[in-house]
């Protein structure tokens, strides 16, 4: 859960990041940087920082994705968790899932991306 992951983040110093990848999904709140796919997911309590988004191969980031995550479609993502200046944030999330909002009727798996 986005909890866990805030609470997992926190334990880490600032700038320091776990060595294993972790799963998180919720909903895109705000695309801070269309670029490098800085967003803030929530679960409707909880909301953390994506720092940095990227297909499945981890190889092209936010601007060079085919099909761009939008705020209100909900994102399944891996990677690693830590926190930087007092923040929970994930990593350079990695995109599995993307599931797009009610403006559109399909959902999209990104491992072929």
């Amino acid at each position: 859960t986005i909890a866990d992951a805030i609470a997992l983040g926190k334990t880490k110093a600032s700038g320091v990041y776990t060595d294993g990848k972790y799963y998180i999904s919720g909903t895109i709140k705000e695309i801070k940087n269309t670029t490098y796919g800085n967003i803030v997911i929530t679960d409707g309590t909880n909301d953390i920082l994506i720092y940095g988004t990227y297909d499945a191969t981890g190889a092209n980031r936010f601007d060079k994705l085919p099909a761009k995550p939008a705020v209100g479609d909900t994102v399944k993502l891996r990677g690693i968790l830590g926190q930087y200046n007092g923040n929970a944030q994930m990593k350079n999330g990695v995109v599995v899932e993307l599931i797009r909002s009610r403006r559109y009727s399909r959902s999209t798996a990104l491992h072929n991306f």
